[in-house]
């Protein structure tokens, strides 16, 4: 009997234009999303064998270390990593049955599989696409799976938004709201089920669904989800960050930013500074006026200096309409 707090996704149909789901801040499954695209018809086993076969990608393995970092992954051809998949699929081998092609970032040299796809009308103002020509990150990957694999419970990074259209199979995922998280960590399988009673217990909703062949799900920002594959699976999954949800999000990224900077002002305290005899008031300061000069230093430093002033009264007017 499945545990009393479960809740299911809520499931959507039509053309998807309409976007208003994004601000109730709940998962939702759009019934047959992508059932339209070219992918959907086109990324066989056979044809990534084919056509993209000697491709390498990186390989989780979620059983032996769930916090592994990407440089430590092994890489795989896609189509030894397909042949074997399909094999543990059908009962008929377990060569690689721990290892998960859970993320092959195939922009990176690969784009045009993108013509493939068919972005739902709601999905299409993506603001991370924007914030790419700041800072790149990845925000699309193709998954190929088997029942064997999973992603155990986790957030994603930058507090984004997760859209993914199952393009082959069938996947069950079980999610936590954010507001949740004293309650969750790494790793945690929501899908024993006295554990979730538990969860119950201090009155922790988990929501459950089954992403169907040709379904697309949706889940806001912050949400732990666990994810498991029924069947041998081919999917597509997109980081996406609406106008609503921008703001945390930018101040992540700009976190991302602030480390080298804040490490170069420390280089400037250690290495510029040190012939100072009074920091405070740059007493007895040894430097090259000429550099100075020449490198313009001063109109540089007065430019951003008035940009940073500028940007504090904004985000001080910012913080005092979000507190009020």
């Amino acid at each position: 009997m499945n545990p009393k707090n479960l809740i299911q996704v809520k499931t959507i149909e039509g053309d998807f234009a309409d976007d208003s789901f994004i601000k109730k801040e709940l998962p939702v499954i759009l019934k047959a999303g992508c059932r339209n695209w070219v992918a959907f018809s086109k990324w066989t086993p056979e044809f990534f064998s084919s056509i993209y076969g000697n491709v390498e990608v990186p390989m989780s393995n979620y059983k032996k270390d769930p916090y592994q970092a990407a440089q430590t992954k092994p890489n795989l051809k896609i189509a030894e990593y397909l042949r074997s998949a399909l094999g543990i699929a059908a009962g008929k081998s377990d060569e690689n049955q721990d290892l998960y092609s859970a993320g092959w970032f195939f922009c990176r040299g690969y784009c045009e599989l993108l013509k493939d796809v068919s972005v739902p009308p709601c999905f299409q103002e993506n603001w991370a696409d924007r914030v790419q020509k700041v800072i790149h990150f990845d925000t699309r990957s193709i998954l190929f799976g088997h029942p064997k694999v999973e992603s155990p419970l986790h957030t994603d990074s930058f507090f984004v938004s997760t859209w993914f259209a199952m393009i082959r199979g069938q996947k069950r995922m079980r999610l936590v709201p954010p507001e949740y998280t004293q309650y969750v960590q790494n790793g945690f399988n929501v899908y024993d089920d006295k554990l979730v009673d538990e969860l119950g217990a201090h009155g922790v909703p988990v929501y459950d669904c089954v992403i169907e062949e040709g379904d697309v799900v949706w889940f806001p920002p912050g949400w732990w989800h666990h994810v498991k594959n029924d069947t041998f699976t081919i999917s597509l999954t997109t980081n996406f960050v609406s106008h609503y949800h921008f703001l945390p999000f930018e101040q992540q990224v700009r976190a991302v930013l602030m480390k080298p900077i804040l490490n170069l002002a420390k280089v400037k305290e250690d290495c510029v500074l040190k012939t100072a005899k009074d920091r405070e008031n740059l007493v007895n300061f040894d430097h090259s006026s000429k550099a100075v000069v020449d490198s313009y230093f001063v109109r540089n430093e007065a430019k951003f200096l008035a940009h940073f002033q500028s940007e504090l009264a904004k985000t001080e007017r910012l913080l005092a309409h979000l507190q009020h």
